[in-house]
């Protein structure tokens, strides 16, 4: 779940991640509606209100925008963790090529923001928690974002992984975990590729059976090859042809290389 000290000190928020394990990132995709407040609110806190500043109010947040954040540290002060004293600021925006028009980028007039006087005898460091539940926005430069994780925690699509054929049906942005597996099958088929041959992956498949005299249930093990999502039958529902621009790239590379066939 995430936080955004923003929108809201006190609010949390549940996502699934769309990003594979194995990556060396987080990524989430969230639905931002008018109609729902706190995800319209962090869609103006992180994408429209950037895009109007750091462009001089020459462009608005479109589809497809991308707004790059910078990490900085409140004036290099003195912390344990110093989690409480870090923030982002919007550092670019990049739009992509629609139609006949051409890409185009807008950066920040500062490569580094304007730090402010800051009294640290006014902040007493040794009750600043961890976890930054306690507000220092009024320290902070204009304009910056402070967002905060709390996980992972476990989800029923971990399954998946025990089993040879998975089916996988999905809606809307619920498609989110189901874009995971995939991605993570595709990074998981390169790695195996990459070994040398005639290597394989082992799973032990328990059964239970019943004896005929009516007994206590007994466990058979058989130790067979086989590899967990063998066979992948992927439904997802969409409403319009913007949702499946959301995954296209991913879907498309999910179906070729190492993983084609599947």
């Amino acid at each position: 779940q995430i936080a955004c000290e923003q929108v809201s000190q006190e609010e949390w928020h549940p996502f699934t991640i769309s990003s594979a394990p194995e990556e060396g990132f987080l990524t989430m995709h969230i639905r931002c509606p008018d109609e729902l407040d706190w995800c319209s609110t962090l869609r103006r806190t992180l994408i429209e209100e950037p895009v109007k500043a750091i462009s001089c109010g020459k462009a608005t947040a479109k589809p497809g925008c991308r707004v790059t954040f910078g990490h900085f540290r409140l004036n290099d002060m003195p912390g344990q963790a110093g989690e409480a004293l870090k923030y982002d600021l919007p550092q670019s925006v990049d739009f992509p090529a629609v139609g006949g028009s051409s890409a185009s980028s807008f950066k920040a007039l500062a490569d580094t923001p304007v730090k402010k006087d800051v009294d640290a005898a006014k902040i007493d460091m040794d009750e600043l928690p961890v976890d930054g539940t306690l507000s220092l926005v009024p320290w902070f430069p204009s304009g910056s974002i402070r967002m905060w994780l709390d996980g992972p925690h476990g989800a029923p699509s971990e399954l998946v992984w025990v089993h040879r054929t998975v089916v996988l049906v999905g809606a809307g942005i619920g498609v989110t975990p189901f874009a995971s597996i995939l991605r993570s099958i595709q990074m998981r088929a390169q790695s195996e590729k990459s070994q040398p041959s005639g290597w394989s992956m082992t799973r032990r498949r328990n059964s239970q059976t019943v004896t005929p005299s009516a007994g206590p249930l007994t466990h058979q093990i058989e130790e067979e090859n086989w590899q967990p999502c063998q066979k992948v039958y992927f439904y997802w529902l969409c409403r319009s042809q913007d949702e499946i621009e959301w995954f296209y790239d991913m879907l498309r590379e999910a179906t070729q290389g190492a993983t084609a066939g599947r």
